[in-house]
């Protein structure tokens, strides 16, 4: 499953500029933050990602930009990806 586009929810808060927004998501007891254009995101809530690797507990994924604390590549489990 390499390479398959999905979306995870997210929750969407205004960034410091008029089309910036703080996203934000969580992967157990981790949460992730990062800073997008309004227009890289999927409605109000979902976010594009790419999927990297599949494994028994989840996807390894590529966000469209680095988070505050990890990079753009994040492991998360099944049930915060939807497969389109």
């Amino acid at each position: 499953m390499k390479n398959f586009r999905a979306s995870i929810k997210v929750e969407v808060l205004p960034g410091v500029f008029s089309s910036e927004r703080t996203v934000s998501f969580s992967n157990g007891a981790t949460k992730y933050q990062l800073l997008l254009d309004e227009s890289q995101l999927i409605g109000d809530s979902s976010l594009p990602v790419e999927i990297l690797d599949e494994s028994a507990e989840g996807y390894l994924i590529s966000l469209p930009s680095d988070t505050f604390t990890s990079g753009s590549t994040v492991r998360v489990p099944r049930n915060l990806v939807e497969l389109y």
